[in-house]
């Protein structure tokens, strides 16, 4: 289910002011409860071969076959929708069946089009890939450079993604939110992704993971569609 620009629709749909909701504090949420992923406000891509992708469980499940295989593999869920200016997002990730060391990295990042968005990862680092750092860890990623390489047991968490100015920090929640690195971001309109992706790091072992409850903090959303196959204004009121 998702929030936005709610008392724009309820207007739009001819609702008296007075009996329209106002406006919750977070801009957008998107939480998969209906197991449906909306294809104006989203786009899914798989690459390499095995992996899979869907809205299922009320949650964003991503499988690795353990014969999974390819230069680069994995998938993503990018937004259709842009971010201007500052911004700050959380996704909320469950690590369901994960094998110490098994090279698979999760990430909300950047959409730029390649494999390593810059952004935020919980990750484990395959047996030959940064062999002198921990295999289970989150960390920041500038744009194919780390920083930040934090050892975690975590297999549910959030993960954080805020842009100020020319300034992307990734945090992990630990009871509170905990800051892992901070380095350049593009200051450009951007899309943003939620994904799971390896390479050569692959130890060859299943993994399922899931991400949940999305949500825009804040920031400028723009070509933010209101429109929705499958949505209805009944649907969006029941949140409230």
């Amino acid at each position: 289910m998702r929030i936005a620009i709610v008392a724009a629709a309820c207007l739009a749909l001819g609702v008296a002011a007075s009996l329209c909701p106002r406006a919750a504090a977070e801009v957008y949420r998107e939480e998969f409860n209906e197991n449906f992923i909306d294809p104006l406000l989203w786009t899914a891509e798989i690459y390499g071969a095995g992996p899979q992708m869907g809205a299922v469980n009320q949650r964003l499940e991503i499988a690795f076959p353990s014969w999974s295989w390819g230069g680069d593999f994995g998938a993503k869920l990018s937004t259709n929708f842009l971010f201007r200016g500052d911004f700050d997002v959380q996704v909320d990730f469950q690590l369901l069946t994960w094998p110490y060391g098994n090279g698979v990295r999760t990430a909300l990042g950047i959409d730029h089009g390649f494999l390593y968005p810059p952004g935020v990862e919980r990750l484990s680092f395959g047996q030959s890939d940064y062999p002198w750092e921990p295999r289970e860890c989150y960390l920041t990623d500038l744009n194919g450079s780390v920083c930040g390489i934090t050892e975690t047991s975590h297999t549910t968490g959030r993960l954080r993604l805020a842009r100020t100015g020319a300034t992307q920090t990734g945090y992990y929640h630990s009871g509170n939110w905990v800051l892992i690195c901070s380095g350049p971001a593009p200051t450009t309109d951007v899309g943003l992704q939620i994904s799971a992706f390896t390479a050569y790091q692959f130890s060859g072992w299943s993994v399922l993971m899931a991400f949940d409850n999305f949500v825009v903090n804040s920031g400028e959303l723009i070509d933010f569609s209101t429109a929705s196959q499958g949505r209805t204004w009944g649907s969006i009121k029941a949140l409230y």
